[in-house]
């Protein structure tokens, strides 16, 4: 006769087997966890700066600032930004993880979030032109270039105090620079028509 094994024997394999499965089905595991729920994506963050106004825009899509100035993309993505300034704004420059001046840029996302700061300012304009002498004609307006003065007889020179509109922004008349809201030197007038020029420029954007 084949000797038949003790049974104390096989409650011991079977309890065995039994907790071996246990340990190897349990969700405590560090083998069972999903590796994609630990990714977090970085987040693009755009602010507006300046004295004018403008927006932008991001592709991929996310971003379309203002309203929404922030967004979140997956690591390695390179997003590129436009720039686009608002009637009377010109766009300045970039800073932040964008440089530069011209209107796009691309930002390549790292795990780490990102900012990007878009500045934007004011056309160079005049807030108000007077003459000493004679009348402006039409009346001063910032939109308009072009005037003409009627100055009596015997009027040999005349003067013009620009101000401007934009802080910073450089006045210069016949080429000589003028201060903001001061007068400009006395400018010989000759027979018939005299052309007077006024520029005001303000970083490489200028206005005659």
């Amino acid at each position: 006769m084949t000797p038949r094994p003790s049974l104390p024997w096989l409650f011991l394999f079977v309890l065995l087997l039994t907790l071996g499965t246990l340990h190897a089905c349990s969700p405590d595991s560090p083998s069972d966890m999903n590796p994609d729920m630990a990714v977090i994506n970085p987040t693009l963050t755009v602010t507006s700066k300046g004295t004018g106004m403008g927006s932008v825009s991001s592709a991929p899509a996310g971003i379309s600032c203002a309203p929404t100035c922030q967004a979140s993309f997956s690591a390695g993505t390179q997003v590129t930004l436009t720039a686009t300034p608002s009637a009377g704004s010109f766009f300045t420059a970039w800073d932040g993880a964008c440089s530069g001046s011209t209107p796009t840029c691309t930002v390549t996302l790292t795990t780490a979030d990102q900012q990007v700061g878009a500045t934007f300012d004011l056309n160079p304009s005049l807030s108000a032109l007077t003459v000493s002498a004679g009348v402006l004609s039409p009346i001063f307006a910032p939109n308009t270039l072009a005037y003409t003065v009627q100055v009596p007889a015997g009027i040999s020179t005349l003067q013009l105090t620009p101000t401007t509109a934009v802080a910073g922004a450089i006045i210069t008349v016949n080429g000589m620079q003028v201060s903001s809201g001061m007068a400009s030197q006395a400018i010989p007038l000759g027979t018939g028509v005299t052309m007077i020029n006024v520029v005001v420029s303000l970083q490489g954007m200028s206005r005659t």
